[in-house]
Order: structure tokens, then C-alpha cells, then sequence
């Protein structure tokens, strides 16, 4: 059984759900520092919690629930297409 999410992983996860967004974004957006923000979210990342919905540099990052792989390039049109609408 996987040890559970500390409030940091938590407050970056839903500051990813409400809109997909960088490392710095999403620590704007949950009021987290960016150092620990970039440590938790590559933890995050290995873990499978969040994943890049643009590799581009700086990464964005989404929920993993919230991308469907099988649709590829599809399912990343939608979560850009809200991204966009979000802010």
C-alpha cells in the first residue's frame, strides 16, 4: 500500500486539476514555495499523479486522471483547448 499524499502533493494536485500549468503556476496557485514545488511535483511525476501534457520547456503539468492515453493527441487538445478557457 503506497504511503498516503502529504498536503503539499495535494495542494499541487489540485491546483493541476482545476487547470493544467507549470511547476511555478501550480505553486502560485496552491501558495507553495517553487522549491518545494519542483521536488514534490517530480515526485509526483515518478509516481504517476501528474503527468506532461506539453514536454515543451517549462513542462506542463496535468492530473494523470484527467488525460486519456489512448486518445493521444486528441485527449491533449482538450486539456489545452481548457487550459485556455480556465485562465
Amino acid at each position: 500500500m503506497p504511503r498516503p499524499l502529504g498536503e503539499l502533493s495535494q495542494a499541487l494536485l489540485l491546483a493541476a486539476a482545476a487547470s493544467p500549468g507549470t511547476v511555478r503556476e501550480l505553486a502560485a496557485r496552491s501558495q507553495v514555495g517553487f522549491a518545494q514545488a519542483r521536488y514534490t511535483a517530480s515526485r509526483l511525476v515518478s509516481r504517476g499523479a501528474l503527468v506532461e501534457v506539453d514536454a515543451t520547456r517549462p513542462a506542463v503539468l496535468a492530473p494523470a486522471e484527467t488525460v486519456d492515453s489512448s486518445h493521444g493527441i486528441n485527449s491533449l487538445a482538450v486539456v489545452l483547448g481548457s487550459w485556455g478557457r480556465s485562465g
